[in-house]
């Protein structure tokens, strides 16, 4: 399996737990895991790109782990109110070229620092809205 289509599991309330995305994952739709129960995540190697409402309210969600450091682009409304997420590991950020408006919207308990390069572009007002996540531009090669 190389690819997994637009909303698959949108909305599926029964999807609770951990979840592995294997490695030979290339293309992810958009809205996969909206409104899902799942706890934590873990994206293979393939994936390069966080598409738009992924885990759109996954409130139930704590932890990404991505397997693939070079995520280039999260876009919009990504983790839009995940608001138990506290956890997100593997991403190299000075990789991220763009996050989109509201990726990490309402991600109230998602703390720590990112030092994003200085060519990232993002919306300053409503992409870490409501999201204690700090968030510099700066050197990337300390």
């Amino acid at each position: 399996m190389t690819s997994i289509g637009n909303s698959v599991f949108e909305r599926c309330s029964n999807l609770k737990g951990e979840l592995v995305i294997p490695d030979t994952v290339t293309n992810i739709g958009t809205s996969i895991f909206w409104r899902t129960k799942l706890s934590e995540i873990t994206l293979g190697k393939g994936i390069t790109t966080v598409p738009g409402s992924m885990f759109y309210w996954g409130n139930s969600l704590t932890k990404v782990i991505f397997k693939n450091s070079e995520i280039t682009n999260i876009s919009g409304s990504s983790f839009y109110n995940c608001s138990n997420l506290t956890t997100l590991e593997g991403i190299d950020w000075k990789n991220v070229s763009s996050i989109g408006t509201k990726a990490f919207y309402g991600c109230e308990r998602l703390e720590g620092t990112v030092t994003l390069n200085e060519t990232c572009t993002f919306d300053e007002e409503t992409t870490f809205f409501n999201c204690p996540l700090k968030v510099r531009r700066g050197n990337t090669n300390d």
